[in-house]
């Protein structure tokens, strides 16, 4: 009879193992009611016990590690397609980029703002071009076509295997070596906007076309140190222009404009 209360009592207050065993719950108390006042009245701290909890506190803190390990692993891999430029990534989501997230062409456009010599040097004129991009909404990195003493195209763009192209998609080259060989496809001609560039005052070259400040030869290198209004920091002096719209050497270079002349940019994705 005792028995049979004791296995009616451990059922209670467990839960019963097909196998036969009883396993205690984890919510049940290993506190015991002693009529005994020296007796202990809170959970068994004896050496068994501590054992127990270090064992536990070990176990659940090696699967915390695990599981951040796992997180950050996961969060170190570059997603292509994901919308989220990575470092090795060229382009991820927009429009001309491969699958791959490598470009499949570069945009090329003319200001549709116009300026005179001073530009505030090459920094100054790859920001204008940088500010008309983003002012247009185009994706990518745009710098100048333009030459001083602080450096030309040919040392400062990304030679490109791939075609550049006006925004109406428009081939101006199949690549750097085919952008510097002499010919383009196409002539330059329109802005970051789609619209054709505006005429600045281009006293000096007695034309009334648009130009842009180059100083650059039809190879990406510099033309002519004196011929950069004082490394396109001054209103002082002359500065080489192209002539927007051609596909000969003179789009790069064409005419000699007085630095308060005003003209646009050439601007290239990178």
């Amino acid at each position: 009879m005792r028995a049979s209360v004791l296995l009616t009592g451990a059922l209670a207050a467990g839960c019963f193992n097909p196998t036969g065993s009883v396993f205690a719950s984890e919510s049940t108390s290993t506190t015991e009611v002693s009529s005994d006042p020296g007796a202990s009245s809170g959970t068994d701290t004896g050496p068994g016990s501590e054992a127990s909890s270090s064992t536990v506190a070990e176990g659940s803190t090696s699967a915390t590690s695990d599981e951040v390990s796992s997180s950050s692993a996961s969060s170190s891999v570059d997603s292509c397609g994901d919308g989220q430029l990575q470092e090795s990534e060229e382009c991820d989501g927009e429009e001309g980029c491969t699958a791959e997230c490598t470009k499949a062409f570069r945009r090329v456009f003319v200001t549709s703002e116009v300026f005179t010599g001073n530009l505030g040097g090459i920094a100054g004129a790859d920001q204008k071009c940088q500010t008309a991009a983003e002012n247009a909404r185009l994706p990518g990195e745009y710098m100048a076509w333009i030459s001083s003493s602080e450096g030309a195209p040919a040392e400062r763009f990304v030679q490109s295997v791939v075609p550049y192209r006006q925004l109406d998609g428009v081939q101006i080259a199949a690549s750097w070596s085919e952008l510097i060989d002499g010919n383009l496809e196409s002539g330059i001609y329109l802005t970051e906007l789609k619209t054709f560039p505006q005429k600045g005052t281009a006293k000096s070259c007695m034309l009334d076309i648009a130009f842009a400040w180059s100083n650059t030869q039809e190879s990406g290198v510099l033309w002519q140190t004196n011929y950069a209004c004082g490394n396109w920091s001054e209103e002082a002096g002359s500065g080489y222009t192209g002539r927007v719209g051609l596909s000969d050497g003179g789009w790069t270079v064409d005419c000699i404009a007085d630095c308060l002349d005003e003209a646009a940019l050439y601007c290239f994705e990178q």
